[in-house]
């Protein structure tokens, strides 16, 4: 599945390159075979767009971000996740941050998961102080949990 998602990603960028009647399937695996180190995937996204809002003194502000997304392109998997946030209000309290979050194979049991294993954030607050937080994560766990819920007679 993954494979077929990184393919797609690539047939989106090729769309434009490829001649009328060349095999695209075997013009993606090729691009695929050759893309061992990986692959980055770039975003930028506009004030108030699909992340967080941050909260500085009762404030509340989604800024512009702009990002990168190394992924791994043998599994088609998130290996970092990279952003940087500005453009903030004058009177926000802040004026830029960025955060960095590195994923790698974790074993919890006798499997192997992705999953986050450290995490940076660094903001510039608007008096020039700077702010620096970091998390590892350890002692990954797995938790599974079912319920059955119904409604009206068959309670």
């Amino acid at each position: 599945m993954k494979r077929i998602y990184l393919a797609f990603a690539i047939a989106w960028r090729l769309h434009a390159q490829l001649p009328p009647g060349h095999d695209i399937r075997s013009i993606l695996e090729e691009r695929i075979d050759r893309l061992h180190q990986g692959v980055v995937y770039r975003f930028s996204s506009p004030p108030g767009g699909c992340f967080f809002t941050w909260v500085n003194g009762g404030n509340r502000y989604n800024p512009a971000r702009t990002g990168r997304i190394p992924v791994d392109a043998a599994r088609g998997n998130i290996i970092r996740y990279e952003e940087e946030a500005s453009g903030y209000p004058a009177k926000f309290g802040i004026d830029w941050s960025t955060m960095v979050e590195n994923w790698d194979y974790v074993t919890i049991g006798e499997s192997s998961w992705l999953a986050p294993v450290s995490a940076e954030l660094i903001v510039r607050a608007s008096d020039g102080k700077m702010l620096r937080m970091t998390v590892e994560y350890k002692n990954h766990r797995h938790f599974e949990a079912s319920t059955k819920i119904t409604f009206g007679k068959d309670r």
